[in-house]
């Protein structure tokens, strides 16, 4: 109530949570990421014309923030209901759903789906390397990802190469 007395429009509310809960999750302090996170979602999904895509950035990052505190089914709920938005607007192989994808795929490892996981990974690291190149900092975190499948698979030697190709990004 006390935001609608100083003009403040509930997305900038949203965006406050969503960047405090963001710092919290790179501080390693996920329940106060968390319920920053839920504050920010609900504010969204709660908003009169709610922006898909800002919607699935805040499921995105609360999803991150549930698999850092090990609640990986949670998380997949959030990062697959905000994979399926990204590419509901940005349609399917294209550079906007990546980042939703990655998360996914890397969730779906820990709960040891590794064929699902191995395709959106693999995926989600094929258009960003097609449009950004191997050498961009983002792709490297997604070929760590790859990496990381190879270690669940304990193809240890597939893994250190790809590690090892992210590193001289």
């Amino acid at each position: 109530e006390g935001h609608k007395k100083l003009g403040v429009k509930p997305d900038g509310i949203a965006e406050v949570y969503a960047d405090l809960g963001l710092m919290y999750y790179y501080w390693g302090r996920y329940p106060e990421a968390e319920m920053n996170q839920r504050l920010a979602l609900d504010i969204r999904l709660k908003a009169p014309k709610p922006a898909a895509s800002e919607v699935a950035i805040a499921r995105n990052n609360l999803g991150l923030t549930l698999g850092g505190l090990g609640r990986y089914g949670e998380a997949e709920e959030l990062l697959r209901l905000a994979f399926e938005a990204d590419v509901a607007e940005y349609g399917r192989g294209e550079f906007g759903q990546t980042i939703s994808e990655h998360n996914l795929g890397a969730t779906l490892i820990e709960l040891g789906r590794y064929k699902e996981a191995k395709d959106l990974i693999q995926e989600s690291l094929d258009i960003r390397s097609k449009l950004l190149g191997t050498g961009n900092p983002i792709t490297s975190v997604f070929l760590g990802s790859l990496a990381r499948w190879h270690v669940a698979q304990h193809d240890y030697d597939s893994a250190e190469s790809i590690f090892q190709i992210g590193r001289a990004s």
